[in-house]
């Protein structure tokens, strides 16, 4: 049985971000299905999380992605994220008014 919970989730131009209880954030492509491959911007930002944590709902594209699937094909290609790294994303995203989503986007494009 999965013992991962999605806690937030944060939608950029290619790849969904999936932030997990317990303390890991995974990402996935933009094209993880066809519906989602096909959904505007607009479309995948209106999500909800199912469940009890199991699941996203797009409701717009008729579209759920179970995170027992997530973990079992993304799992290998991410990283464990360190507790105090989750705490400094959760202070920043307070003190700039931005999702930890977008803080890392923007770290990311610093690269």
């Amino acid at each position: 049985m999965n013992t991962f919970k999605i806690k937030s989730v944060g939608i950029g131009k290619d790849k969904i971000f999936i932030e997990l209880i317990p303390y890991k954030i995974l990402t996935i492509p933009k094209n993880y299905t066809p519906r989602l491959k096909n959904a505007s911007l607009k479309d995948l930002e209106e999500f909800e999380i199912i469940g009890d944590g199991i699941g996203i709902h797009f409701p717009r594209i008729d579209e759920d992605i179970g995170i027992e699937g997530i973990v079992r094909d993304f799992i290998k290609e991410n990283i464990q994220i360190p507790l105090p790294l989750l705490e400094k994303l959760d202070y920043l995203s307070r003190k700039y008014n931005l999702s930890k989503e977008k803080i890392l986007e923007k770290a990311i494009e610093k690269l």
